[in-house]
């Protein structure tokens, strides 16, 4: 995401089996629109930033998907969104 090579550790708030129940899925939406997390169960939705439907590399970077998924209050119950040393 963003330009070059980025990684972003999620790590689960629960250990163990609830954890290991999380499934993250990166999605590229129509029209114009930033970052969004959404959350279903759970099921965690980062929604890229685009305009439209085309991803906005600028808008798109580790650091601010990791603080959009910090930043989601129910996200936050399900995991942790860091960047590793270097990233």
């Amino acid at each position: 995401m963003g330009s070059g090579t980025s990684e972003i550790r999620l790590v689960a708030a629960d250990a163990g089996e609830a954890g290991n129940s999380i499934r993250v899925a990166v999605k590229v939406p129509a029209g114009t629109s930033g970052v969004t997390v959404s959350v279903s169960g759970n099921d965690v939705t980062i929604a890229l930033a685009v305009n439209l439907g085309v991803p906005v590399g600028a808008s798109n970077t580790a650091t601010l998907i990791a603080a959009a998924l910090n930043g989601s209050a129910a996200a936050s119950k399900l995991l942790g969104a860091y960047l590793p040393t270097g990233s």
